[in-house]
């Protein structure tokens, strides 16, 4: 595809089909030495810190910017993201008939990032880290 084509494709997209938070309008840059048409900064009050400033990237501005025709990828850079540990007990999973791969696939299908699978297990029958 000709690049010229697909900048004015995208800038057109980027104009009518994006709506970004606190009415921010996106343009594009002409021209990039990394292949990159555009680039942004995400920005907040001092007092909500870099990893909100990326969970409102990952979860909020890319999701919605990847809806655009046309956008092949969203690469973040900057701020720690958010790890979520999950400790299973195996009493209560045992209780409520659930198994360890049930846990991993519930985890895995509600987190768009998929589950770490670096589970480890403690020397106890529990999991004790499994990364999300």
């Amino acid at each position: 595809m000709d690049y010229n084509f697909a900048y004015a494709q995208a800038s057109v997209a980027m104009q009518q089909n994006v709506s970004l938070p606190g009415g921010q309008v996106p343009n594009i840059q002409a021209n990039s030495s990394t292949g990159e048409i555009y680039r942004y900064q995400v920005v907040g009050p001092k007092h909500f810190g870099v990893t909100n400033l990326r969970t409102v990237q990952d979860w909020i501005v890319a999701r919605r910017l990847l809806t655009i025709p046309g956008i092949a990828a969203i690469n973040s850079w900057g701020g720690p993201t958010k790890e979520f540990q999950v400790e299973v007990d195996p009493h209560k999973l045992e209780a409520y008939s659930v198994t360890v791969p049930q846990i991993l696939n519930a985890l895995g299908n509600a987190n768009i990032n998929g589950v770490d699978a670096k589970s480890t297990l403690a020397s106890s029958p529990s999991i004790s880290g499994v990364s999300v």
